[in-house]
């Protein structure tokens, strides 16, 4: 499949449009399943009845734990998470924004960081 500069552009332009679409979709399909989601958990509550099941769906309403932590103790939970070997609790990610902008400052890179290089290629819409 060859396609001239101008096609490739019309087509991330197409491509662009209808990607937006589906994300626009998707936006109003996750609320409406929030909505739907608020109102089984309180028909669950209302009939006192944790299970349902019609139209080849069932559904398990309980009570659910979300994790979270505390900005101001990160650092602490990070030295307990290296002290006690208990890496899987916290997510090996690093700020790509945040390393990138020490590193332009001039200080150099950070002890552990490896940087390698990719083709980026950004598309715009004009």
């Amino acid at each position: 499949m060859s396609m001239t500069t101008g096609e490739i552009l019309a087509r991330f332009r197409e491509l662009s449009d209808e990607i937006d679409a589906l994300k626009a979709h998707e936006k109003k399909l996750n609320a409406e399943w929030d909505e739907l989601e608020k109102a089984i958990a309180s028909e669950s509550e209302t009939q006192g009845v944790p299970y349902f099941s019609a139209n080849g769906v069932r559904v398990k309403v309980e009570p659910a734990v979300r994790v979270g932590y505390d900005p101001a103790r990160w650092g602490e939970l990070l030295e307990w998470a290296a002290k006690t070997g208990n890496y899987a609790m916290v997510q090996r990610r690093l700020g790509e924004k945040a390393v990138m902008d020490y590193i332009d400052s001039g200080q150099g890179t950070p002890p552990g960081v490896e940087l390698s290089t990719y083709t980026k290629v950004s598309v715009t819409r004009n």
